[in-house]
């Protein structure tokens, strides 16, 4: 509550809270950020081992990362849960989303963006992986090799990210 409550007022103080999107692999300063204005957007970043944790009959366990929230209290939907505590965003691991998480969470309004940990799908960048994930319409995907992913869109004629670099000016 505290950390949240530092953040809200950095937010508010600078101007950042239409701008700014906080995401975390811990969820209590998320839900406690919405509490103090549900206007910030979060996004709920869950990794692969996180998904099988959550689905677990220890609650200790399976709230660790939740901050005690159980996935079982929702539906077992982490779609469901994201969006109960006022998530605008669900951040799965590439390899843990299913296409069934993918459409419930935008029947719910959620935003899905994906990121990868090369310990889990084997490289830093999968191209059938991501392939999929397009095809299957996530909103938007981490990577460590934007290039490769930036060609992958142009070429299927989808919107690729501004390059940085133009918006710079040497004087």
């Amino acid at each position: 509550a505290e950390f949240a409550k530092t953040l809200d007022t950095f937010l508010r103080k600078n101007n950042l809270v239409d701008r700014a999107e906080i995401q975390s692999f811990d969820w209590q300063p998320l839900y406690e950020l919405q509490k103090l204005d549900k206007n910030v957007k979060t996004a709920y970043l869950v990794g692969y081992d996180d998904i099988e944790r959550m689905h677990g009959s220890d609650p200790k366990q399976a709230g660790l990362w939740s901050g005690g929230k159980l996935l079982k209290d929702y539906n077992n939907s982490i779609p469901q849960m994201v969006k109960a505590l006022g998530g605008s965003c669900y951040e799965p691991e590439d390899v843990a989303l299913t296409k069934e998480d993918l459409d419930e969470a935008h029947k719910l309004g959620l935003k899905v963006v994906v990121w990868t940990w090369p310990e889990h799908s084997g490289q830093a960048f999968d191209p059938k992986l991501v392939d999929k994930l397009i095809n299957w319409g996530v909103d938007g995907i981490i990577t460590d090799d934007p290039a490769q992913l930036s060609s992958m869109l142009a070429a299927r004629g989808l919107p690729t990210p501004a390059n940085y670099a133009s918006k710079i000016s040497y004087k």
